[in-house]
C-alpha cells in the first residue's frame, strides 16, 4: 500500500472511530450521567485525557510510523513525541478553555447562552487560526512568492488573498492553512 493510501486510510478509520464512539457515549447517555456526577474541571479533564488516549494511536502510525515505514522522515521518537506533546497541551488548552466557556454558559442561562456562546467561539478561533497553528504546530513563518499564482488570480478577476508561507519540520505538512 503506498504511503499516501495508508494515511487515507488510517484517517478514514481514526475519524470513523471517533464517530463511533461518539455516537454510542450520546446513545447511552453518558455525557449528561457523567457531567451530573463530577466536578466542572474534573468532568472536562477526564473527557480530554480520552480523548488523547484514543487518538493517540492514530497520532502514533499517522505521525510517526507509517512516515518511518515508508521512509518518508528521519524525525527520532523523542522529537516525535516532544512535538506531539506540544500539540496535544495546546489543543487541549484550547478545547478545555472552550469547554467551560460553554458548559458555563449554558449552566448560567441554559441552550440560548450555550449556543452565542459557541458561535462566538467559533469565530474567536477562526480568525486566530494562523496564530493558532504557529502554537500547536511548531510552524515558522517563511517568506514566500506568490507572484504567479497571484498574476493568475488577477487575470480571473478575483483579488489575491492575504497570504502567510509556514515552514515546517514535519514531512507531512504540506503548508494548509485556510
Amino acid at each position: 500500500m503506498t504511503y499516501a493510501r495508508a494515511r487515507l486510510w488510517l484517517g478514514i478509520f481514526g475519524v470513523g472511530c471517533i464517530v463511533v464512539m461518539s455516537l454510542i457515549a450520546l446513545q447511552l447517555d453518558l455525557p449528561h450521567r457523567f457531567l451530573a456526577r463530577t466536578t466542572f474541571f474534573l468532568g472536562i479533564t477526564i473527557s480530554l485525557a480520552l480523548y488523547i488516549l484514543i487518538s493517540f494511536p492514530f497520532d502514533l502510525f499517522g505521525g510517526y510510523l507509517l512516515p518511518h515505514w515508508h521512509k518518508r522522515t528521519l524525525v527520532t521518537f523523542p522529537a516525535f513525541m516532544g512535538a506531539w506533546l506540544r500539540g496535544v497541551l495546546a489543543q487541549a488548552s484550547l478545547m478545555a478553555l472552550c469547554g467551560f466557556a460553554i458548559l458555563e454558559a449554558g449552566r448560567r442561562g441554559g441552550n440560548v447562552p450555550a449556543i452565542v456562546c459557541t458561535g462566538i467561539l467559533m469565530l474567536v478561533l477562526l480568525l486566530g487560526q494562523a496564530p493558532i497553528a504557529r502554537m500547536v504546530g511548531g510552524l515558522i513563518a517563511v517568506e514566500g512568492d506568490f507572484s504567479l499564482p497571484w498574476a493568475e488570480l488577477k487575470q480571473w478577476g478575483i483579488r489575491p488573498p492575504n497570504t502567510l508561507a509556514y515552514s515546517s519540520a514535519d514531512p507531512s505538512f504540506v503548508g494548509g492553512l485556510v
